[in-house]
């Protein structure tokens, strides 16, 4: 039936719209014109029983609704259950678990900071619920060893100023798509808070980390379709050498490995030896020395280990500079001679004026300096003394003064400790013993004899020489008839000791040290040819050698001292494979994991690659050799050796579609980047 054939029945005549009440008259009483009044009150003498209308009965029905609805909700809300009641859905699996020993009243606490307000306090301005408390501040209650509270609520958690410098990066030159004409960013990027990527109340199977592509073009104005049409190449990955262990992929494959037989058979390149898998599937970054390198190159670095490097070196000094530092060895006296060890160089360099002598040294070597120059020869003998007095100090005081020496110039006490640990005092105190032993004793004598009351100047020696003698003189001292059998016992016309004291170690024979056979897993040891003492390395991943490369990290760049340790032929062998280790701050001895990295934008992991057939091949992604051209590239002023074919968008391309193993952002993508 149409609507304009629908019969429908007047309204009443005393009904009006809008009036709550109407005249109650029935029957042959006519209603009177005026009505009631809006209190429903009639005005006659003869009143009537004023009616509701309709819009008066509805009004009433609503009123009475919303009271009962009211006090459905306080009821609830002063009920034990009402969070169970009113909360919007199902949490996630994560925050069910957590919160599944927490009282029903206090879940929705834990999270909303207005559920943990009062009634009476949403009234109040000085209650804690109006003091700034945000909920992205209670999801950093228990996220904030993940994510770091000042830089939380910025964009990528970055600051300003480093994502302006990321942006020109970031813009591409590709032709305009559609998703370039949506609006720009309507988000504030400097409060950006946690529920606007991270949803709850989706049920137990909800994802927290599912964000859509929608969600990240939000922000960015450079807008983007699918990954296979639109996103950026990257055709010059991968970048070439490790950064923190230098290995050569390409001639180990195609120079080293086909020419190195074992056994009977040729040895063959295979990924999977130095790269298996963990025991979470993933890709180890690279074996051990002793499984993968030992083999081919442990006897090499043995040979380049054992060349370690010197504590200190005499110089030779001609006679008369050693009898003006007097006492000073015989076997270091001739001619200007000798290089200033850089350890020796960093210990005694404390001294204001052994630094300026060390300074008027040519490049640190005696021989350079011009004897005919006062001032040269002067500083030779000022650093000859404080080599004399460094070696006094340590045999009597010990490795503290090692310590406090280097930490005088700025290196730390912990990097110190693998170095010193091997070295004995006693060691030093016996070179320091055997060497000015002659020297010693001549001027002990001559003290206890003269009859002036104060010994030559040239004879005046530290107190703690004199210790060093105790050894040498009975403990009863020396009778006079004794000194009256040697010839010419005047000490100002003769000296009874100037030949050495007789000792069945003799100087000879402790010239015949053969540190290859005595100490072939390395150590501290005293070279009496050279007269130095030295240290001998033990091969790979020797604690001295890399205490002494963590020491040379903390020295300035222009370091005269550095750049000497950095020629040592045992330390340059480390940092041949190891230049990590010279990276300032934290030195790395090991292959840097590029899997789980937090402060990178793009992640990756081999692990679910590795269950398809055809990707279980590393060489599949991986084709060793570089391009055909050639296997150079010019970056910046260095040319850099590529040892792998570069990977192009098209290779991923092919799986990572919507409908197979997925394209979205977050697949490769990070959104929070930890920079600690």
């Amino acid at each position: 039936m149409r609507r304009d054939e629908l019969t429908l029945p007047e309204p009443p005549a005393t009904d009006r719209p809008g009036d709550r009440w109407m005249c109650g008259r029935t029957g042959d009483q006519a209603a009177c014109p005026r009505g009631p009044d809006p209190q429903g009150t009639c005005p006659l003498a003869e009143a009537c029983h004023p009616r509701r209308t309709w819009h008066g009965k509805r009004k009433r029905i609503a009123t009475v609704i919303g009271v009962l609805i009211t006090v459905i909700v306080f009821a609830l809300a002063w009920t034990q259950s009402s969070a169970s009641v009113m909360k919007p859905g199902e949490l996630s699996t994560p925050h069910a678990q957590i919160l599944a020993s927490t009282l029903t009243s206090q879940r929705c606490a834990s999270c909303h900071p207005e559920a943990a307000t009062s009634t009476a306090e949403w009234f109040s301005k000085d209650t804690a619920g109006h003091q700034n408390v945000t909920q992205s501040d209670r999801c950093l209650d228990c996220h904030h060893t993940t994510i770091q509270r000042s830089t939380a609520t910025l964009a990528h958690n970055l600051p300003k100023r480093m994502r302006a410098r990321l942006r020109p990066v970031s813009i591409t030159e590709e032709t305009q798509t559609w998703q370039d004409l949506l609006p720009g960013p309507a988000i504030d990027q400097e409060n950006i808070q946690c529920s606007a990527c991270h949803r709850e109340h989706r049920g137990a199977d909800g994802n927290l980390l599912d964000i859509s592509d929608s969600q990240c073009q939000t922000c960015h104005s450079d807008r983007f379709g699918s990954f296979a049409t639109s996103h950026v190449d990257w055709d010059d990955w991968p970048y070439g050498r490790g950064r923190s262990i230098a290995f050569n992929h390409f001639t180990h494959a195609t120079k080293h490995f086909p020419a190195t037989a074992r056994g009977t058979s040729v040895a063959q390149f295979q990924c999977t030896d130095c790269h298996p898998r963990s025991a979470s599937g993933e890709l180890e970054r690279s074996a051990n020395y002793e499984r993968s390198c030992a083999q081919c190159h442990d006897e090499a670095l043995r040979i380049e280990a054992a060349e370690g490097f010197e504590l200190l070196a005499l110089p030779t000094l001609p006679e008369e500079s050693a009898e003006r530092v007097h006492p000073w060895p015989e076997s270091a006296t001739g001619f200007f001679d000798g290089v200033l060890s850089p350890l020796a160089d960093l210990m005694i360099r404390a001294d204001a004026n052994t630094d300026a002598a060390i300074r008027q040294l040519p490049q640190r070597d005696f021989g350079r300096i011009d004897p005919h120059n006062r001032d040269s020869v002067a500083a030779c003998e000022t650093i000859a003394r404080a080599y004399r007095q460094l070696l006094l100090e340590f045999g009597s005081d010990g490795q503290r003064v090692f310590v406090e020496r280097m930490n005088a110039i700025g290196i730390s006490s912990d990097t110190l400790k693998p170095l010193l640990r091997s070295l004995s005092p006693q060691l030093v105190r016996e070179t320091h013993s055997r060497w000015f032993t002659a020297e010693i004793g001549r001027g002990v004598r001559q003290i206890q004899f003269q009859d002036s009351s104060a010994p030559p100047a040239s004879l005046l020696i530290d107190e703690r020489e004199l210790d060093f003698a105790d050894s040498l003189i009975p403990a009863d001292g020396i009778a006079e008839s004794d000194l009256l059998a040697l010839p010419d016992a005047d000490s100002h016309t003769g000296d009874p000791l100037a030949e050495d004291l007789p000792n069945p170690k003799s100087r000879e024979a402790a010239a015949t040290f053969d540190a290859e056979r005595m100490v072939p897993l390395g150590g501290w040891f005293r070279d009496d040819s050279r007269m130095a003492i030295r240290y001998r390395g033990g091969g790979h991943d020797d604690p001295v050698l890399k205490s002494a490369i963590d020491l040379i990290n903390q020295l300035p760049i222009g370091d005269p001292a550095r750049a000497s340790m950095l020629s040592n032929r045992a330390i340059a062998a480390c940092i041949a494979c190891h230049p990590g280790a010279l990276r300032r701050g934290i030195p790395q001895w090991r292959s840097e994991a590029l899997i789980g990295r937090k402060h990178d934008f793009t992640k990756f992991s081999h692990a679910p690659h590795l269950n398809i057939a055809t990707l279980a091949d590393c060489r599949h992604c991986h084709r060793i050799g570089g391009p055909p051209s050639g296997t150079t590239a010019l970056v910046g002023a260095r040319t850099e050796i590529r040892e792998f074919a570069p990977l192009s968008r098209q290779s991923c391309a092919a799986c990572h579609t919507p409908q197979a193993a997925g394209d979205a952002c977050v697949k490769c993508h990070r959104y929070h980047i930890d920079l600690r």
